[in-house]
């Protein structure tokens, strides 16, 4: 092969592999947020001059970027970490002249929190790798911004990893028999506990069965009521930027 088809060969292969990146940030869809709590962390890397596909090219390169910082006016480019919010995405917000905050997804994603999705469904969660009663779940996601799994519709389940129990966001602590969702305090409705509810549960077992656990299927979800001291694996959801 002659210098003139190997520089070809090599040319071809890098702007196949430019064209394979942005088509694939173009896929990823950074979209911009715009609410003022929200921010990240920077991690000192910038540039100027640059469009906000070769910003998004350039976050895709690195392991610690998940979002961006991008002026469109100047140019600025700047990698940032996982999108956080409540106080600290507040502090970490970008000023004018850094410019706008973008994120490919609306997740805070920090903590090993997830955008997950399935169907039409989807959520900001965080799956335990390790199982506890549901008082340590309960503050383990609230000091992660964030609660227990809930949902108002049985086809959400979906989005859980199949064939293990988890404590979900539901209880009838505060009233026996009256399961109460724990982000807003509404009952459950007749329709989703029989549908939610696997035969002859709930059945608050020796009166001692307060809390409710999942398992997601394929196809069918069974929920069970069991004493709040057992151990589970838990999910912790966060709400999602709007």
């Amino acid at each position: 092969m002659d210098k003139y088809s190997l520089l070809l060969m090599i040319f071809g292969h890098i702007f196949l592999s430019m064209t394979d990146d942005i088509t694939s940030v173009r896929e990823t869809k950074f979209m911009k947020i715009t609410r003022s709590k929200y921010g990240a962390g920077r991690l000192g890397l910038t540039w100027r001059g640059q469009s906000l596909l070769a910003c998004t090219v350039r976050c895709r390169s690195s392991d610690l970027c998940h979002t961006i910082i991008y002026n469109s006016d100047t140019g600025l480019c700047s990698l940032t970490s996982h999108l956080k919010s409540g106080k600290l995405g507040a502090f970490q917000a970008p000023n004018m002249t850094e410019g706008d905050l973008y994120a490919t997804s609306t997740c805070d994603t920090s903590d090993n929190f997830k955008y997950v999705t399935s169907g039409s469904q989807s959520g900001c969660i965080m799956v335990s790798n390790f199982a506890t009663d549901y008082y340590s779940a309960y503050n383990f996601c609230s000091q992660h911004d964030a609660h227990l799994f809930t949902t108002q519709s049985i086809e959400r389940f979906s989005l859980l990893p199949h064939g293990i129990s988890y404590i979900i966001g539901l209880t009838d602590l505060k009233m026996e028999g009256v399961f109460q969702w724990e982000d807003t305090g509404e009952a459950a409705t007749n329709d989703f506990q029989l549908a939610f509810f696997k035969q002859g549960e709930p059945n608050n077992a020796k009166g001692k069965e307060d809390c409710v656990t999942v398992v997601a299927g394929e196809q069918n979800h069974f929920g069970n009521d069991i004493n709040c001291y057992r151990n589970r694996h838990f999910v912790c959801e966060r709400s999602m930027v709007n």
